[in-house]
């Protein structure tokens, strides 16, 4: 599926690869796989993930929310990284500082993914969360990726469209931290950051849709990794 995702990209070139025939093999090779997994799940007597586990709304909730905070919160750092680091001119040190203010962002959420689960079952509900964050994050950044490269492939060979046209562009180059590149970098990151404001508004329409849970039903240790 990343594969699928990342491949039809539109490429320095200008052109879209969503149609070309590995594009569209990876997207339904991990379609197949998906539905193959959930029947096979639905019929074992020990199933590696236990689709009622996801019966409970405030659970399925919060795994729905966890995909999609994963991938603004993946789709941020990458992103972020990369305008901090080339456009202005951040050292590697000083960008991953500024990230502090962002640690723990998923612990608040940990208790009620294992709320009212079993003993014997915790180890299911905590991994989904982690694997929420994974898988979320992957599929989450391959999409904004996609997008967002095309937007600065597009923006990049537009500037050397007009160059080439005649227009008098400030810097004709367009390796980093050329006038052209932080510009189209800058509108890429513009729409990356835009499409993980989407997700996370639907996460909260989510949140206040499924979510029902009262204070005294959270385990007493919240902090389930």
């Amino acid at each position: 599926m990343i594969y699928g995702l990342t491949h039809g990209a539109t490429g320095p070139d200008g052109i879209a690869h969503w149609t070309d025939t590995a594009t569209i093999l990876a997207l339904a090779g991990a379609a197949a796989a998906i539905i193959a997994f959930v029947v096979i799940e639905a019929r074992s007597r020990q199933p590696l993930l236990p689709l009622w586990i996801f019966a409970d709304r405030n659970r399925a909730g919060v795994y729905l929310i966890l995909l999609c905070l994963a991938s603004t919160f993946f789709g941020m750092f990458f992103f972020l990284t990369l305008f901090t680091q080339v456009v202005w001119g951040y050292s590697a040190l000083r960008g991953g500082l500024a990230y502090l203010p962002f640690v723990g962002a998923f612990i608040v959420v940990a208790g009620i993914c294992s709320a009212g689960i079993a003993d014997e079952h915790q180890g299911v509900a905590s991994s989904m969360f982690n694997a929420g964050q994974q898988i979320g994050g992957a599929v989450g950044l391959a999409v904004i990726g996609s997008v967002a490269w095309t937007v600065v492939n597009r923006h990049v060979r537009d500037s050397l469209s007009q160059v080439a046209a005649g227009h008098n562009l400030a810097g004709h180059a367009t390796g980093p931290s050329s006038p052209i590149y932080d510009h189209a970098l800058s509108s890429g990151i513009t729409i990356a950051l835009t499409l993980g404001a989407g997700a996370t508004v639907l996460a909260l329409i989510v949140t206040v849709i499924a979510i029902r849970v009262r204070r005294e039903d959270l385990p007493d240790s919240p902090l389930v990794m």
